[in-house]
């Protein structure tokens, strides 16, 4: 590290609050950057080194993206977002368990805004390393649970779960969302910041697929961003920029979401907003 440069990128972020200089040019952790360090359950670290890996150099093809619709990340890697983690080792590392930590930070309170309890099977699609399924299983106590992922985050959910309470309750099956049958026999599907990684006619797939599955009488929850229609400021404004960049996907408003779950086989039956603007519950049913 060169000492110079190294010295005026920390007094940048004590600016921020990340650290507080003594005026010694020595710089101490303060509560927020503190949240930077890996053995914390709240650590943010990995959100930080996902968001400035390779997220970070798609902006430079910002104004491709804007002029043609199409994904930057795919002009820039010469591959799709999803092959691209697939192929990196690093990347995939900091990108998995950057879900984990926004699972752990802003997605938990979830279960204070609806009532999991009587429920007995959900089924989490694109449940991660099952740290979001073992909690809504926690409140739902009569419940089973079915985790469904790729093969390398199924993996990841099983040495996760190992020492659960629950573990004895949740059953891991891999296979590919846009491509392999969904798991039947649940009475409540989640899908948690899953939709709005795809664009519309994967959306529609991934959707259609879980209508083949769904019984009449369970819920569907998604669980991500509803974008208002109005000029305020809303964070999931500017995670659709990065979506469009990424993949073509996209954070929705209300209408958007309800024509696409109408295009799938399922009505919306109500919107639940939470205390963080990224995790809003979407409830539908089966037509």
């Amino acid at each position: 590290m060169n000492a110079s440069a190294m010295y005026r990128f920390m007094r940048a972020l004590a600016s921020l609050g990340v650290f507080r200089a003594d005026g010694q040019k020595k710089f101490h952790l303060t509560p927020l950057g503190s949240k930077l360090l890996t053995d914390r359950k709240d650590s943010l670290k990995h959100i930080m080194l996902s968001l400035l890996g390779d997220h970070f150099m798609v902006w430079t093809e910002f104004l491709y993206t804007i002029r043609t619709g199409k994904s930057g990340f795919e002009r820039l890697n010469g591959k799709s977002y999803h092959d691209h983690l697939n192929q990196t080792p690093t990347e995939f590392e900091n990108w998995r368990i950057s879900q984990t930590e926004f699972t752990r930070n802003f997605a938990l309170n979830v279960a204070n805004y609806y009532d999991f309890s009587t429920f007995k099977h959900i089924v989490e699609i694109c449940g991660g390393d099952g740290t979001f399924l073992a909690f809504l299983l926690t409140n739902a106590p009569q419940a089973k649970g079915t985790l469904f992922d790729c093969r390398e985050m199924v993996e990841s959910a099983k040495k996760n779960l190992a020492t659960n309470n629950v573990k004895g309750r949740i059953t891991c099956v891999v296979g590919n969302l846009l491509t392999d049958t969904i798991p039947a026999g649940g009475d409540c599907y989640v899908l948690k910041s899953v939709i709005p990684q795809f664009e519309d006619s994967d959306a529609l797939k991934i959707l259609t697929n879980v209508r083949q599955q769904i019984k009449s009488d369970a819920k569907l929850l998604l669980i991500q961003s509803v974008l208002p229609e109005s000029n305020e400021y809303h964070a999931g404004k500017w995670y659709d920029l990065l979506h469009l960049l990424l993949s073509n996907g996209s954070e929705r408003t209300e209408r958007e979401i309800e024509d696409i779950l109408h295009n799938a086989g399922f009505r919306l039956n109500r919107i639940i907003k939470t205390a963080h603007p990224m995790y809003d519950i979407i409830e539908a049913k089966a037509n």
